[in-house]
């Protein structure tokens, strides 16, 4: 619904859904508002005591405010915390410049909310691996998280940065205490080890290389593949 507001009954959010703003764009937007006014309304839902929170539209709010308006016209929609979160995750995810650390953020507050990673995947379409990747983001540091939002670092190369610097922390001695296994031979390489995974005998070595779980994996699934006479099935699953 499109309603009229004062510029002192719209709140900003607690928590600015983009992590990083382009100065240059924020002011080249703003002008551009100033000089031919806002195509799209802001979006603000009511909190009461005649308030209304921006969900979407700072910086057109920002500029309008700047230009001197006194009121803004707004696109009014009754939401609760999950439908705004869900609403900004979904605008973010189609801007040109979709900041993934706002995004990050956004979902974690999902999992806060209970929310599992399967959950997410299955709202906005995104596969499982892909929730992970973004919801890693929230452990990178402030100046790594800089960069993916401002486009110099990708989503994917933070992530594996996450992942190389707990490998160089890994203590497989301490890993090895905390959770006492019996040692098995590796079904890749063929040396005794700690297995790595619940489905098959894997060493951390070759954990780490995909190539290996991989092939490791497929030699598990060919074994367990027999035919109807009880003897091994000879076909070929993976091509």
């Amino acid at each position: 619904m499109l309603k009229t507001l004062r510029v002192d009954q719209i709140v900003l959010p607690s928590r600015d859904p983009r992590y990083l703003r382009n100065e240059f764009w924020e002011d080249w937007f703003s002008e551009d508002i100033k000089r031919e006014g806002v195509m799209i309304p802001p979006l603000v839902r009511p909190i009461g005591n005649d308030k209304y929170e921006l969900v979407d539209g700072i910086t057109r709010f920002r500029a309008l405010v700047d230009g001197g308006a006194s009121t803004v016209d707004c696109d009014v929609q009754d939401l609760n915390d999950v439908d705004v979160l869900v609403k900004r995750v979904k605008l973010n995810v189609n801007r040109r410049n979709c900041d993934f650390i706002g995004v990050a953020q956004d979902l974690q507050e999902l999992k806060d909310k209970g929310f599992k990673n399967v959950d997410i995947a299955e709202r906005f379409g995104f596969s499982k691996s892909w929730v992970s990747k973004l919801l890693s983001l929230n452990k990178l540091d402030d100046e790594s998280k800089e960069l993916v939002a401002s486009g110099e670092l990708t989503v994917t190369q933070a992530y594996n940065s996450l992942i190389h610097k707990r490998l160089e922390h890994f203590n497989e001695d301490e890993f090895y205490e905390s959770f006492p296994q019996k040692l098995e031979k590796c079904q890749a390489c063929g040396k005794d080890c700690y297995p790595q995974d619940s489905k098959v005998v894997v060493c951390p070595s070759c954990f780490v290389d995909f190539k290996s779980y991989v092939k490791a994996r497929r030699r598990k699934v060919e074994a367990e593949v027999e035919a109807p006479e009880g003897e091994p099935q000879q076909r070929k699953l993976f091509p």
